[in-house]
Order: structure tokens, then C-alpha cells, then sequence
């Protein structure tokens, strides 16, 4: 696994891991309007909430429709996991920016969306992190 070094001596070992898909009602796309999805994986919980609280810090500033903190946080064995919902309106988040404060990197995951029934996406998160513990 990969460390990266972080100001201050701690490092980051995981990526941030992130999608985007455009909103939609029915079959109609509404123009700009963005669901970002960030999943934040850590062994410290308050690591978790230190890049929480960064991810705030740079969307607070910009006109976001609203910020979901979905019902997925938990741990799979010693990795703990944290996923944000954030609803944009012809917003577009600057990922240069996010990786800066960060202090790592970020990693397109391009199954990050919701479904109809969240224990699929619970699920989906659960076996993501199991890869990781075993690699």
C-alpha cells in the first residue's frame, strides 16, 4: 500500500475516493444540476472527521444546494468509512482544490451512486474495504 506524506509528519494512506453523476427527474437530465459522492476510509475515526470538516471548508464557500451525510459510516475491521452526499446546482466542485486539502489522493470510483435499495451500496462499500484490508 501506498503512504502519502502529509504536513506535519502524518501521512495518508487512503485515497479519497469520489464520483459525480448528473441529476435527473424521469428521463430528463436537469441542467447543471451534480450529485458529488466522496467515501472517506481511514483507520483513525478522527482522521475521518479532520478530512470531513476540510471537505466543508471548501464547498461552504461556493453555492451548494445541500450537503447529505448518508447513513453509510461505520468500519470494516480496523478501517473506518464515511460517505458524503453533495447535492451542487450548476456548481462544479474544484477536485484540484479538494486534493490540496486533502493532503493525498484522489481516486475516480465510478460505483459510487446510489440504488434503489441502500444495502447495495452498504454492500458495495463493505467489499471495497475488504479488498483493501487483503491487499
Amino acid at each position: 500500500m501506498v503512504y502519502i506524506k502529509k504536513a506535519k509528519g502524518r501521512t495518508r494512506r487512503f485515497p479519497l475516493y469520489w464520483n459525480f453523476i448528473s441529476k435527473q427527474t424521469g428521463e430528463q437530465e436537469i441542467e447543471g444540476q451534480t450529485m458529488y459522492y466522496f467515501l472517506i476510509v481511514n483507520t483513525d475515526p478522527r482522521e475521518i472527521n479532520d478530512i470531513n470538516g476540510k471537505l466543508y471548508g471548501h464547498i461552504a464557500s461556493r453555492s451548494i444546494i445541500s450537503v447529505k451525510q448518508k447513513n453509510l459510516e461505520g468500519n470494516v475491521g480496523d478501517l473506518h468509512y464515511l460517505l458524503l452526499e453533495i447535492d451542487t446546482s450548476n456548481i462544479r466542485l474544484e477536485l484540484s482544490k479538494i486534493k490540496k486539502a486533502y493532503n493525498g489522493s484522489l481516486e475516480k470510483d465510478s460505483r459510487l451512486y446510489p440504488r434503489k435499495d441502500e444495502d447495495e451500496l452498504k454492500e458495495y462499500v463493505k467489499n471495497k474495504l475488504e479488498k483493501l484490508i487483503f491487499t
